[in-house]
């Protein structure tokens, strides 16, 4: 435990050991809703894109992780999605993004 009194991550399986049942159970369900939004995104009433990207942020937390947007990855995911995925993968973990001008959910940089 740091100064803090917050406990230093230092192996996710650690992180994974450490977790309560409560936990466990948010990030299952995450995971699960974050599937469903990806293969249907036309079928909630909230912005697909914007949905991800909250859960995102959401699962971070949980794991411990600080909430950075540039560690996303299911952003591309999103069916429909045309943009670049290794250009994309490449800059995983920079603020960078490339999205394709006709892509129907990041076409623009929304």
């Amino acid at each position: 435990m740091n100064q803090n009194g917050t406990t230093r991550i230092t192996s996710l399986g650690d992180r994974l050991d450490d977790m309560t049942e409560g936990e466990m159970g948010a990030l299952q369900a995450l995971h699960r809703l974050l599937e469903e939004v990806k293969e249907n995104p036309r079928g909630g009433k909230y912005d697909p894109v914007q949905f991800i990207e909250d859960i995102e942020f959401t699962l971070q937390g949980i794991w411990g992780f600080t909430r950075d947007k540039s560690f996303h990855s299911h952003w591309l995911d999103i069916s429909g999605c045309t943009c670049p995925r290794l250009d994309n993968q490449e800059r995983f973990g920079t603020p960078e993004r490339i999205t394709a001008r006709d892509c129907p959910w990041h076409g623009g940089q929304r």
